[in-house]
């Protein structure tokens, strides 16, 4: 588990899981979202995206709200802004994948 991780690995890889890991996946995400769309459409990829991201945000934040330990707190806020650019991505159009690049660089940016 993410935060788990987060808690027991050293400073440097920590901050490795926060900028590569989330932006490597957010990247999975927008491949799957080309290859799937050729494949099932884009309204059944892009309501699926929706649906993992929101659900994603839904998940992850209330645990931000009451984590006391920093480096949870981090990997939870992580997993939340994971949520939001695959939510991005699901919604499609050339503002959605803007949306999510921008977001993806400057979570990768501002990561400890």
């Amino acid at each position: 588990m993410k935060p788990d991780a987060y808690a027991e690995a050293p400073v440097p890889s920590a901050a490795l899981l926060g900028a590569g890991f989330i932006t490597a996946r957010s990247t999975a995400s927008c491949v799957f979202y080309a290859l799937a769309a050729k494949c099932l459409g884009h309204d059944y990829t892009g309501n699926l995206l929706v649906l993992f991201g929101v659900a994603s945000i839904l998940v992850a934040a209330p645990f931000v709200l009451v984590q006391r330990n920093f480096r949870r707190l981090l990997a939870y806020s992580s997993i939340d802004h994971a949520g939001i650019m695959v939510a991005a991505i699901g919604f499609g159009g050339k503002l959605g994948a803007l949306g999510a690049v921008l977001h993806m660089l400057f979570h990768a940016w501002q990561s400890p």
